[in-house]
Formats: C-alpha cells, structure tokens, sequence
C-alpha cells in the first residue's frame, strides 16, 4: 500500500512538472517571424513584420530559398550548396522566413515591446543564430548579437565566419530578470570588420518565465512584534530616567 501511494505521489509531481513546462507562455509575438506583410525577401522597415520594429537601414526579412538569388537591394550570400546546376542554402530552424542584419553598416536595433512581466521573476530567452558574408566580397568575418530585455545587456557567443562561408546556425539563451511589467527586446547586429558585409542571422526567438519574483519580507509574528514593541518602550523609559538623573 505504501509503495502504491509513493509511485502514485511520484507521478503526480512528474505530471505537475510536465505540464509547467509544457504549458509555459512564450512572451514574445512572431518569434519566427512568419507573419509579414512582404510577399518575398526584402528591407525590413516598421511594422512589415508583426509585433517587431525596426531602426536598421541594413535590415532584411530573409525568405528561405532566397539566399543566393536576392534577399533585397541585390544582395545574396555566400554558403549555398550547388547540386545539378542548382544552389540551395542551409534552411533556417523555425519556419520559412527569419531575420539578417548587417553588423557594420547602416545598423540599427530590432525590437519588440514585452507585456505582461513580472517584476523581479527571471526569464529565458532562446534564439537561433549564425553568421553569412554578402557575395562579392572576401575576408574572414565576426558575427554576433547585442541582446537587451529593458536597461540589461547581454552578448550573444561570437560566430568567427570564414571567407565565402556561412557559418550554420546555432542555439542561444540567456537568462533576465524583469524589473518592470513591460520592457523592450532588443536585437542590435555587431560584426566586423567594415567593408565586409558581417550579417548576423536571427530566429526562433522565444521568452518564457522560468522563476517567480521571491516573496516579500514576511511580517513579524504578532508576539516577535509584542516583544520589539516591549522592548522599544523600554528603551525609552530607560533614556528618560537617564535624563532625569543628569538633570536633578
């Protein structure tokens, strides 16, 4: 009987924990950036694509199989893989369209404006990442993302990008602490060096809630606060006694 109530209590703390995660909310709207108003690859400007914003003049929604044809303004990468006369670059994590930013020109934050937090509860942030070089150009490249959630800053892992390559993508996550109950993520592409066009990559973009705001102080206890008081009067009969001896 006992081990029958111990294997049922096991599994319902397995089942709770589950379900915790399986239902936690993601915070962040369109983090694979499917919803676009922009029929094909193109500059991103505000509102093209939902619930994100942008102040880059070197920003570009990337729709998968673009790469080496035109994302925009001419520009294609490198890294494509060429079979029966026919190039195809490496598919993006989440979805069919995703984020490139040039991180040495013309650069500028992409954001988003985050409701619903809780003040002093800690966050997860997941992304997706790589590095890509604009064809026509050459040189070893450094890739990376300046990622803020309201006034903290975080780095994403540097992508060292060889010459004509593409680097692939990897996973990122960083962890927040809000301290308001609406801030900004931020995106801001870094790269190096000038004249080599460094784009930084970005997808699969999700904030979810991983620990609770710590409960407050907790009150002191009615006799702790009767003894505190107690004590409190008794210091003060005992400095006006203290006086009253100093005078007479």
């Amino acid at each position: 009987m006992f081990s029958k109530f111990m294997s049922s209590g096991l599994l319902a703390v397995f089942f709770c924990g589950f379900s915790f995660q399986a239902f936690a909310t993601n915070l962040v709207t369109n983090g694979s950036f499917e919803q676009t108003s922009l029929s094909t690859s193109g500059f991103l400007t505000d509102h093209d694509v939902t619930g994100w914003t942008t102040t880059s003049g070197y920003t570009f929604e990337v729709f998968q199989g673009t790469e080496t044809t035109n994302i925009g303004n001419g520009v294609t990468f490198y890294g494509g893989t060429t079979s029966h006369g026919h190039t195809t670059f490496p598919s993006n994590p989440d979805g069919f369209r995703y984020i490139a930013s040039d991180g040495a020109y013309e650069t500028g934050a992409i954001t988003q404006t985050i409701n619903g937090l809780e003040v002093g509860a800690q966050y997860q942030l997941t992304f997706s990442q790589a590095g890509a070089q604009q064809t026509g150009y050459s040189g070893s490249t450094t890739d990376q993302w300046q990622v803020s959630l309201g006034g903290d800053t975080q780095y994403s892992d540097l992508i060292r990008n060889g010459s004509h390559k593409f680097s692939g993508w990897e996973a990122q996550t960083m962890t927040f602490t809000a301290t308001s109950t609406s801030e900004i993520l931020s995106f801001l592409a870094m790269g190096t060096p000038d004249g080599e066009p460094p784009f930084s990559l970005l997808d699969d973009v999700a904030l979810e809630e991983i620990a609770p705001a710590p409960p407050p102080p907790a009150a002191p206890e009615p006799s702790t606060l009767a003894v505190m008081i107690v004590g409190l009067l008794g210091a003060i009969g005992v400095r006006k006694w203290q006086r009253r001896n100093a005078v007479s």
